[in-house]
């Protein structure tokens, strides 16, 4: 008789807050993720997401990777904000400004890595926004963007870097043996 697993829920943040007006701020895994959703957008709301989004790197523990969704499913959110930031939506630091400050960063620790989810919707803003931002590929080497219509697979692609890594500088303990002569080789 098989054991019938349940379906894996969505993750669930254990602290959500609004820091300003227009940014829910949503975190997942004892602060090792970060979402931000936009809930309305304005020029003042890209320039707090941008002080929010660098204070929050600054202060993140370099020696673990930078996961952050970047939320803009709502409706009517992404085609706007693409706008008010000149359509560079691949952005960990949301404006050019940001870009420079949070990409120095990376820069002055080599060690330090990110992933950054953009969640979209599936309405023709989130689609045609979707579509302009997988053309930019201005990236840094240390900063992965992917995008999504689904928060749960953002999450999960986010959640993906949470899992150890193999050591790849353990030795390779196994032995090959050659059908030829029946020798083992290492």
């Amino acid at each position: 008789m098989s054991i019938i697993q349940p379906p894996s829920l969505p993750p669930v943040p254990h602290l959500a807050e609004e820091p300003y007006p227009g940014i829910l701020t949503e975190w997942y895994f004892e602060k090792q993720i970060v979402s931000y959703r936009l809930t309305a957008v304005s020029q003042t709301v890209v320039q707090n997401w941008e002080k929010l989004t660098i204070d929050t790197m600054h202060g993140w523990d370099k020696t673990k990777p930078y996961l952050a969704l970047h939320d803009v499913s709502g409706t009517g959110i992404s085609l706007q904000y693409a706008t008010l930031v000149g359509f560079d939506l691949m952005n960990i630091g949301i404006t050019a400004r940001g870009r420079d400050v949070g990409e120095a960063m990376f820069n002055e620790f080599p060690e330090f890595r990110a992933r950054v989810a953009i969640g979209f919707n599936l309405s023709v803003s989130g689609q045609v926004s979707q579509t302009v931002m997988d053309r930019i590929k201005m990236k840094h080497p240390s900063i992965s963007y992917k995008t999504f219509f689904n928060r749960e697979r953002a999450l999960l692609w986010l959640m993906d870097a949470l899992k150890p890594k193999p050591d790849t500088h353990a030795v390779d303990q196994t032995q090959e043996i050659s059908p030829a002569n029946g020798n083992a080789s290492v």
